[in-house]
């Protein structure tokens, strides 16, 4: 059955038949000593790639299904979590402006004004001096006023309704995950009644780092763990039908003096995101003038065995070359024809910033929507602080860049995770200010 299997991915196939060749090979050496030796060593080559093999096995029909109920209820938490938040603000401001009128009918004075302070300070940091290093305005302890009484209430409320907000998505999630991990003991014991150990491990294997990440509370894991759904997504366009920027030569574009190297196939699961045995699967172009990349093509090679890593989200990176932090701000507009089904499913835009050779910061952008931004925001000119920010998400990744760092690099590509999600997009370099 995993030999089946392994014919299904032609980088495991090839190893398989070097192994034979090397079993075939060392078998017609008349040598006894050296034919037993050899023999021993293609046996132990054999091992490995069946070893290797197994490890891409896919799970029984009923663990995914039900990785898919498990991530259609976590879309839903998600999308309470952002809908309970976004409300958190407009409720403020409401309960600040019915405060004031209080006030206002008992002839308050200090307390109107104190109001009526808090009211311009808030909506000037929403919108005015709104800050992607915070993902939602933030109540600091230097702005919670001791007096009015009132207006203190109405502050600690609200940095208490984010906490609660969070708490209840976590405790949703983990609720769900411990139903999740029942699921998968159960069926690790049918599977053993029936005799199908092969199976019944690899379900096994999955509860184990379900219980792990479910111990360990960190909800980030486990959502990426128990996403073991295999939904597809649309067809590829062709590339006539790739959304396109209509940008034409700018002195905005012109004036972009981050330098491309090339493009290359990475995975996000590694460290340094490069390696030779990464599926090439993506196809990338780009045109210095109107400073647009695309990225085009569908995912067919599950997980790849990198050394001791086996990375599932691979792709395609463009990675340029950047002087110095005063060259680094960036907007990323992204068009993309194909949309990702869900928040751990492809494809996803991947940017990272690299000094010296090592990665210094990366943010993952699920596309769900046909239009996205993605920005690197500098802090202000006096300082090496900057954020990778998501607008739509409300995501932000702050970061220093390294005192003393003489290389910088950006690298901008997609990744795609299971068999049958398709890429097709373009997106194009906006320096900070322009149209």
């Amino acid at each position: 059955m995993l030999i089946v299997y392994a014919c299904l991915q032609p980088r495991l196939l090839g190893r398989i038949v070097l192994g034979l060749l090397a079993f075939v090979r060392f078998a017609l050496i008349e040598d006894s000593t050296l034919k037993k030796k050899g023999i021993r060593f293609a046996l132990a080559i054999l091992a490995w790639c069946l070893t290797a093999v197994s490890a891409y096995a896919q799970m029984p029909a009923a663990v995914v299904n039900c990785g898919r109920e498990f991530a259609r209820d976590v879309a839903g938490y998600r999308a309470a979590y952002v809908a309970a938040t976004n409300r958190i603000p407009t409720k403020y401001v409401r309960d600040l402006e019915a405060l004031r009128t209080k006030f206002q009918e008992a002839g308050d004075l200090d307390g109107l004004l104190a109001v009526k302070k808090e009211i311009d300070r808030y909506r000037k940091i929403r919108t005015e001096e709104a800050d992607p290093f915070e993902a939602v305005p933030e109540m600091t302890a230097d702005v919670i006023v001791a007096a009015p009484a009132e207006l203190r209430k109405l502050q600690e409320q609200y940095v208490s309704s984010f906490a609660e907000a969070a708490a209840t998505l976590k405790n949703s999630i983990f609720e769900r995950g411990e139903k999740y991990r029942a699921q998968i003991k159960a069926m690790q014991t049918a599977l053993t009644k029936a005799g199908k150990i092969d199976e019944a491990i690899a379900v096994r294997n999955e509860g184990d780092r379900v219980a792990k990440i479910l111990s360990s509370g960190d909800l980030s894991e486990l959502l990426s763990a128990t996403d073991a759904a295999s939904a597809s997504t649309p067809a590829a366009a062709t590339p006539a039908d790739r959304p396109r920027h209509d940008a034409g030569k700018t002195a905005a574009t012109a004036a972009i003096k981050w330098r491309l190297l090339g493009t290359r196939a990475f995975s996000r699961d590694l460290p340094r995101y490069f390696a030779p045995d990464v599926p090439n699967e993506l196809k990338a172009d780009y045109n210095s003038a109107k400073a647009i990349g695309t990225l085009s093509g569908r995912c067919v090679v599950a997980a790849a065995q990198v050394g001791d890593v086996l990375c599932s989200w691979n792709g395609r990176a463009f990675i340029w070359d950047v002087d110095g932090a005063d060259d680094l701000a960036m907007d990323i507009r992204v068009k993309s024809q194909t949309v990702s089904p869900g928040a751990d499913r492809g494809p996803q835009m991947e940017v990272a910033v690299l000094a010296n050779g090592t990665k210094v910061k990366s943010i993952s952008v699920p596309l769900m929507r046909t239009d996205e931004t993605v920005k690197i925001v500098r802090d202000n000119s006096k300082t090496n602080f900057f954020a990778l920010f998501w607008p739509h998400g409300r995501k932000s990744e702050t970061f220093e860049i390294p005192a003393g760092a003489k290389q910088l690099k950006v690298l901008i590509g997609v990744v795609l995770h299971h068999p049958g999600e398709t890429c097709n997009l373009s997106f194009q370099l906006v320096p900070p200010g322009a149209n």
